[in-house]
């Protein structure tokens, strides 16, 4: 789950500007199985 007011658009804007901690979030999400976290995936790799 996303940190309350960020969502898998923000993460995936901040991840592809290099930011890492966004970076560290995502594979945190995927690793749990997170539907936010594939959410985040379809979003950087469509």
């Amino acid at each position: 789950m996303a940190a309350p007011g960020r969502t898998a658009a923000d993460l995936a804007e901040r991840l592809l500007a290099g930011d890492k901690r966004a970076l560290a979030r995502a594979i945190t999400l995927v690793e749990n199985d997170d539907p936010e976290g594939w959410d985040l995936v379809r979003q950087v790799y469509p």
